[in-house]
């Protein structure tokens, strides 16, 4: 069996094992390395149409998946959070990340798209995408929120520094097949 994604209106849209690879909207990825660690996973992803390698920091919960996405080739990096179920009006939206650790909390909010099933933010900033993959990677848990303050979905923190330290190794092409 072959996990692969899908591409749906410009950003990743679905993670699910499949026995064949698919293609929907004329892109499809698969899963050429993943390593997991307990709730969090670090994967190198292949874009098969395109032949470009990228790497994910992601986690999942009930259907629902966060995702940090780097392409190796020029540094395309962006966050999502996906869920092949919902069916969104595409369009600007914001949505909200709460990390939670040792009785502290700390909010950000993001203003980036609505596709039909994410929300995704595009990382244009060095500084704001090293701190909240440090965030990821610091073991806290994570609550996600829509721009109405309604709950999307709660990761653990189990497994994100060593998830983070791994999607690093990615990035420094340290993976292999």
């Amino acid at each position: 069996m072959k996990k692969s994604i899908v591409i749906m209106a410009g950003a990743i849209a679905s993670c699910a094992i499949v026995t064949a690879t698919t293609a929907v909207a004329g892109s499809t990825f698969t899963v050429e390395v993943e390593k997991k660690f307990s709730s969090w996973s670090a994967v190198l992803y292949n874009n098969v149409n395109g032949n470009r390698l990228f790497c994910a920091m992601e986690s999942e919960n009930k259907n629902t998946t966060i995702r940090v996405v780097r392409y190796i080739e020029n540094g395309d990096t962006f966050m999502e959070l996906f869920n092949p179920n919902w069916r969104l009006l595409s369009g600007q939206s914001k949505f909200r990340l709460k990390f939670i650790k040792n009785n502290k909390n700390l909010e950000a909010d993001f203003s980036g798209k609505r596709e039909a099933t994410a929300y995704t933010y595009d990382f244009n900033d060095v500084e704001m995408y090293e701190a909240v993959t440090a965030l990821i990677g610091s073991g806290a848990r994570i609550e996600a929120k829509n721009s109405n303050g309604s709950p999307i979905a709660t990761f653990g923190g189990s497994g994100s520094e060593a998830a983070l330290q791994a999607y690093k190794s990615c990035l420094a092409g340290e993976f292999k097949k």
